[in-house]
């Protein structure tokens, strides 16, 4: 299945399509070289294209690198965090079935980076998508061996809350390393 039909069918048909998913072979390579370095690279480009229409270039181009690299690290991250909670929830340890999880989950936000091009518009199109990636998730973690059926909600709920956290310090990290500095004021920089 090429990658446009993988994106529609894990969007569109979710119920069918992880079950596909969870029992085809892969690695992390794998998985990274043929799913989450070109969709992840959507938003990136998104955020160049509108850095130049509406001005800002430098800034956009620092921006695109930022979120190209947040999302390859915390993708990784999370995978790691889901590989590492998965016992707790009654599933079993395997970070490549936890990577094609979160990867996978990944691909509603990822694909919605379209709209970015609209600068506000396409951000509240992206936080739907987020919203409906968490959805993503919770169909498959049982199917991917991640949870139970019957604690697949809290599952969610926690690997939520360390997406959360994840992103924010990787965030963090990588605006000071691309010296952006703080972005507003006082604790709420970078929020």
């Amino acid at each position: 299945m090429n990658l446009v039909q993988r994106a529609q069918a894990i969007m569109l048909t979710p119920r069918s399509e992880w079950p596909t998913i969870a029992t085809e072979p892969a690695t992390v390579q794998s998985i990274y070289a043929s799913w989450v370095m070109i969709l992840a690279a959507i938003g990136p480009v998104m955020l160049i294209l509108a850095s130049m229409l509406f001005g800002g270039l430098a800034f956009g181009v620092h921006a695109a690198v930022a979120a190209y690299v947040n999302s390859l690290v915390v993708v990784a991250l999370l995978a790691a965090v889901v590989d590492v909670l998965a016992p707790n929830f009654g599933g079993t340890k395997d970070f490549v079935r936890s990577l094609k999880l979160v990867a996978y989950s990944f691909t509603s936000v990822w694909v919605a980076q379209v709209a970015l091009i609209v600068p506000v518009l396409g951000w509240l199109i992206v936080l739907l998508a987020m919203l409906y990636g968490f959805y993503l998730f919770f169909l498959g973690a049982p199917l991917l061996g991640r949870c139970s059926v019957d604690k697949s909600i809290l599952f969610t709920i926690v690997v939520i809350l360390c997406a959360v956290v994840l992103g924010i310090i990787v965030q963090r990290i990588l605006f000071a390393l691309l010296g952006f500095g703080t972005i507003g004021p006082g604790p709420m920089r970078l929020l």
